[in-house]
């Protein structure tokens, strides 16, 4: 279960609305995690097409390095959801046990 306290006031009982919540994040955890995955194999596949690691390609393209495609374009949107994913994971993991 999350690490919840209700602050204020709710015509529901305390530890339910704890309880509510904690699943909520929990299963919001699931969905990161499975989205994680998902991206980090497109990522794998952009790599092997193109021979490079993501982080160098991403400093190589954002430096205007590399001509415009639409798979750069696609494999930066994928690094960079990666990196929003990342971030939420690790609150989400923070706040839950």
């Amino acid at each position: 279960m999350a690490k919840v306290k209700v602050v204020g006031v709710t015509k529901h009982p305390k530890k339910h609305v704890r309880k509510v919540v904690a699943k909520a994040v929990e299963a919001r955890l699931r969905e990161v995690i499975t989205s994680v995955a998902k991206v980090e194999k497109s990522l794998r596949d952009f790599e092997t097409k193109y021979g490079m690691a993501t982080e160098s390609f991403y400093k190589r393209h954002l430096s205007g390095e590399l001509q415009e495609n639409m798979d750069f374009m696609e494999w930066r949107a994928c690094k960079e959801i990666l990196d929003d994913l990342l971030e939420e994971k690790a609150l989400l993991e923070e706040i839950s046990t």
